[in-house]
């Protein structure tokens, strides 16, 4: 027999079903009702040193991500079992940047490179996924009159197998 008063048209949801008894999605299927637990940690620091007409930017960031679902029982009421999943990542690396005055405006270019190092783990399976390198080249410019046009590029993923990311940004602000 069913676990619960029908409301709304909905099947009854079977007995032991996480929920409220008789919940059903859209497709008429019931609700699982899960708790999870869902936590983020960053930590970053950096500073800026001059030399000359050089800006340089080091910097370290390590991150944690983690969430957790308890042992449930789900809508048609088969038991699911509770897993957990982390992901820790630490980078360092170095950005310098120069500031070039010229008739119109004001030429920034900058570069960085940073290391990465990542883990994942799911359950009681853990991966170190390597380290790889990320190398960004971007430049700005602010003109005395009309605005500013900026670009950037990257590569993520430098000597990974597997991993690779790449962009590109243009933008141009018009000043009115």
């Amino acid at each position: 027999a069913g676990g619960g008063e029908q409301r709304d048209g909905a099947p009854p949801a079977p007995e032991g079903a996480a929920g409220r008894p008789g919940d059903s999605a859209a497709t008429g299927n019931p609700t699982d009702n899960v708790d999870g637990i869902r936590s983020l940690m960053q930590l970053r620091a950096s500073t800026r040193v001059d030399l000359g007409p050089w800006q340089v930017r080091p910097r370290v960031e390590i991150a944690r991500t983690r969430e957790s679902t308890g042992t449930f029982i789900d809508g048609v009421g088969t038991p699911v079992a509770g897993i957990t999943t982390a992901m820790n990542q630490a980078a360092a690396g170095l950005s310098v940047s120069r500031d070039f005055n010229t008739s119109g405006g004001v030429l920034s270019l900058s570069g960085a490179l940073d290391g990465i190092w990542t883990n994942t783990t799911s359950g009681p399976d853990a991966a170190y996924e390597d380290g790889r390198a990320r190398i960004a080249f971007g430049l700005n410019y602010v003109t005395d009159s009309a605005g500013t046009f900026s670009a950037s590029v990257f590569s993520d993923g430098i000597a990974q197998d597997g991993y690779e990311g790449r962009g590109l940004a243009l933008a141009y602000n018009l000043r009115f």
